[in-house]
């Protein structure tokens, strides 16, 4: 258990778990300024956080891939240089009231069968992307509010297939949802604001359920 610890300014990652017999439980506390990024969570590890910081890292916020089930509750992931939070390599576990703001990538990555779910978290000014679910990424966003991130608020891009209802997307420009050529999905529910040039773009063979 971590209590309002400090990990900074490492060479590679901040904290690094990874293992089916590896917990972690971190409650408060800061990961900031670490040089390849902040959280690399990995092989089944069991990582529950509350509260954390998770800013100014290098390629990524949190990693979490290959089976890994994090919980974070409360947390923010703002300002990393690549992506605030990336689920990859089916990465699963969920996401409560956290803020993911101003990274250099997307807020919120999630590829190659990867299934988090996220609810009532904000993702905001993120300048790659607020959501981008790729190469077959799953994932549930329920009532989260996804604003003002450049180009687009919610990317699905080839074979994903995300599920995205009763969010708030506000001044994501110039769109709010792009769905690639082969993108699925289902997009419902969700309210629609502040649009610049359009709220909904469709490749020619996207087919999601809108």
């Amino acid at each position: 258990v971590l209590v309002d610890c400090q990990v900074h300014r490492h060479a590679l990652m901040g904290l690094v778990v990874a293992g089916s017999a590896a917990t972690l439980s971190m409650q408060g506390g800061v990961v900031e300024a670490n040089q390849t990024g902040g959280l690399y969570l990995s092989e089944l590890a069991r990582v529950s956080c509350a509260r954390t910081s998770v800013q100014e890292n290098g390629a990524v916020g949190a990693l979490v891939k290959r089976g890994a089930i994090p919980s974070f509750v409360d947390c923010s992931f703002n300002n990393n240089h690549g992506p605030g939070v990336w689920f990859s390599e089916r990465g699963a576990g969920s996401m409560q009231g956290c803020n993911i703001v101003g990274n250099a990538g997307a807020g919120l990555l999630i590829d190659t069968l990867s299934n988090p779910t996220i609810r009532q978290c904000t993702i905001k000014r993120c300048r790659d992307c607020g959501v981008l679910s790729a190469r077959g990424g799953l994932g549930t966003l329920d009532g989260c509010t996804i604003e003002s991130n450049k180009p687009v608020g919610v990317t699905v891009g080839e074979k994903a297939n995300p599920v995205v209802f009763q969010c708030s997307l506000d001044g994501n420009a110039p769109y709010h949802m792009l769905v690639m050529d082969e993108g699925l999905g289902h997009l419902h529910g969700n309210r629609i604001t502040n649009v610049e040039v359009a709220a909904v773009v469709l490749g020619h063979s996207a087919r999601c359920i809108i």
